[in-house]
């Protein structure tokens, strides 16, 4: 980048008025909008104003505290930060989500791993990584079902002889007596995913949430939409391996219950989905995230449109006013449109018995390869619940509607940060 002094040595000063012209305009209006907190890759809070490749004269501090964020911005060029930041009321801070990919300047100081919201490309290594890393999970969602059959059979047949079925049906045999475990060693081996699907997470209220967590409140997170698999969440949960503790994810009985698969997904902290398990998690004073369209809302999924299966579920709604638990929304752009998925049909069909993803589906090159689109996760403000032992349908019916208000506002207010999403229409059934 040019310096200062280069500049008037050149005779181009203009070019550097011109720029800190653009990087005066380019602060205000980031410091005067409102964005909300955004979670690094590496599970840290860097409080910066997001700038681009397009100032690299701009250095970015770590800071874990809203306080003195005018102080987050050094400017190496003439003036100070101080005159370009002297507008009053300066609200809190982005903070800026990384995209694993490397920064174009290096006088520009950004978290490890980090880049700013310009950058587009990616190298093709890393490109290459992250699609095989994230094509584990959805060619074993195919795999996995045709491999238990065959071994079946094979033991059962004693084909082609009694020793090759014994060895073929090792990895089957081993699983049922191996119960699935989280592991923060897989999460960080899938951290190519990141980059692959240009993922970025948004808390809009996180510091309150977890102080409240740390204090013992519990909280449901309701997460939607479901789509074929949920890349959105497995990505949030490489990217903050830490909340996958606290804050377990709930599945349906048939993924912890089938061998193979519950070892594959166990790694993310999962629980059990019913109703009962839920109750005893949030009485124990834990949280936990669950989807609430569940299986019904995969075959809802659609490029064109977006559509949640909501309208009917009210269940998680009694039991927060039951026992005393704040509902969170949590909104998972992308996770209907980096696969696409088989409607009709008996495997369709079986999937809604047994509430597992059964059925085919297609991605890139329309094979069982996800997409490489942006995801974006963004957990919203607490509703606002009160306790009530025994809520009425109208109580019922009251904080449904607040929820779905909320989701309706979440999905319009950060959908244009996704490109596929930024036509998409939002329907609630």
């Amino acid at each position: 980048s040019y310096q200062c002094e280069q500049q008037r040595e050149a005779g181009t000063f203009w070019l550097h008025s011109l720029r800190m012209s653009l990087l005066r305009g380019f602060l205000d209006r980031e410091v005067n909008s409102k964005f909300a907190p955004i979670r690094t890759h590496e599970g840290t809070l860097t409080h910066v104003l997001h700038c681009s490749t397009l100032f690299p004269e701009v250095i970015i501090k770590k800071n874990t505290s809203y306080e003195g964020a005018r102080d987050n911005i050094i400017h190496r060029l003439h003036p100070s930060p101080a005159a370009i930041l002297s507008a009053p009321n300066v609200p809190s801070p982005t903070i800026i989500t990384p995209r694993a990919s490397e920064m174009c300047r290096t006088n520009i100081k950004t978290p490890k791993g980090a880049t700013t919201g310009f950058e587009k490309t990616k190298p093709f290594h890393k490109w290459l990584t992250g699609l095989a890393v994230a094509s584990i999970f959805s060619i074993a969602y195919l795999l996995i079902p045709v491999y238990l059959l065959s071994a079946i059979l094979s033991l059962v047949l004693r084909y082609p002889s009694t020793q090759g079925s014994l060895i073929y049906s090792l990895p089957l045999l081993l699983s049922i007596f191996i119960p699935p475990k989280y592991s923060r060693l897989a999460l960080r081996m899938l951290r190519p995913m990141l980059d692959y699907f240009d993922f970025e997470a948004i808390h809009t209220n996180e510091d309150n949430i977890r102080t409240q967590i740390a204090q013992g409140k519990s909280f449901l997170f309701a997460a939607q939409p479901h789509g074929v698999l949920s890349y959105t969440g497995m990505c949030s949960a490489v990217c903050n391996p830490n909340d996958c503790v606290s804050v377990p994810t709930a599945a349906a009985s048939v993924v912890l219950r089938t061998p193979l698969l519950k070892n594959l997904m166990g790694i993310f902290n999962l629980v059990d989905a019913s109703a009962q398990n839920i109750r005893r998690i949030v009485k124990r004073r834990g949280s936990v995230l669950i989807y609430i369209g569940g299986i019904a809302e995969l075959f809802k999924s659609c490029r064109e449109e977006e559509r949640l299966y909501l309208t009917n579920r009210k269940g998680f709604i009694k039991l927060a006013l039951t026992e005393g638990v704040d509902v969170v929304p949590v909104y998972l752009f992308g996770n209907t449109s980096v696969l696409s998925v088989l409607k009709h049909g008996p495997l369709a069909a079986l999937s809604r018995r047994l509430q597992a993803s059964l059925t085919l589906f297609w991605g890139k090159w329309f094979l069982p390869i996800p997409r490489d689109e942006k995801l974006l996760y963004v957990v919203g403000k607490p509703i606002g619940l009160p306790h009530i032992t025994d809520p009425t349908q109208e109580d019922i019916d009251k904080w449904h509607a607040a929820y779905c208000d909320e989701v309706r506002k979440i999905f319009e207010t950060y959908k244009d940060r996704v490109p596929m999403y930024k036509n998409k229409k939002l329907f609630i059934d």
